[in-house]
């Protein structure tokens, strides 16, 4: 690894990414990119529940881990390019940091980041407990909205529909329910919902 890095100019590299995102034309052009980008595998999960595409695209992590090399490669330039460090256990210094527009724009594709992690837990969640997407199509997309009112709601509605209290998240992958079972919620949901049976665990094969 050491044996790489020496071949890469390290001072001339940070120059350039300083130098690139001194630039209001090119931060609005990364912020309108990141922002547009979650929604190739939000958006699949809202109106194309339980499909292939819509695994596939959640399997693959490709957006994830795009926005995760746009975050890093801001935040790096940021921090490294800052007149003095930021001491994140301090508000004030925090919010000095943050009159940064370039480190405002990686706080923000942050959110863009871990957001649509929590919509696929809830995603894949709801959909093993058979709860109707009707419900979670709502809550997904106010969670890549407002991300921890979004969570703290499906919690609840968690607790009401399926009478969970600390279990994980489940994922099922594989999951066989039909259009109208994963729209409307499974025999089984309804089943535990009225009669709430004492068995309230969930067995994703």
């Amino acid at each position: 690894m050491e044996q790489i890095l020496q071949y890469v100019d390290h001072k001339a590299l940070l120059e350039q990414s300083s130098l690139y995102l001194s630039s209001n034309e090119n931060l609005s052009m990364i912020f309108k990119f990141a922002n547009r980008f979650p929604l190739l595998i939000v958006l699949p999960m809202i109106l194309l529940p339980n499909t292939r595409l819509t695994n596939f695209l959640l399997r693959s992590k490709v957006v994830m881990a795009v926005l995760s090399l746009v975050y890093s490669a801001i935040i790096i330039t940021a921090m490294m390019t800052s007149p003095k460090p930021i001491d994140f256990f301090s508000f004030d210094s925090v919010a000095e940091a943050f009159t940064n527009k370039v480190m405002v724009l990686g706080g923000w594709v942050h959110y863009l980041v871990t957001d649509p992690i929590v919509c696929t837990l809830i995603y894949y969640d709801s959909l093993a407990r058979g709860i109707p997407h009707i419900i979670t199509a709502a809550l997904v997309f106010l969670t890549l909205m407002l991300c921890p009112l979004g969570l703290v709601l499906y919690l609840f509605l968690r607790v009401v529909l399926c009478h969970v209290w600390f279990e994980w998240f489940l994922s099922n992958e594989n999951n066989t329910a039909g259009f109208i079972e994963t729209w409307f919620g499974t025999k089984q949901f309804w089943r535990r919902f009225f009669f709430q049976s004492e068995d309230k665990t969930v067995k994703v094969e």
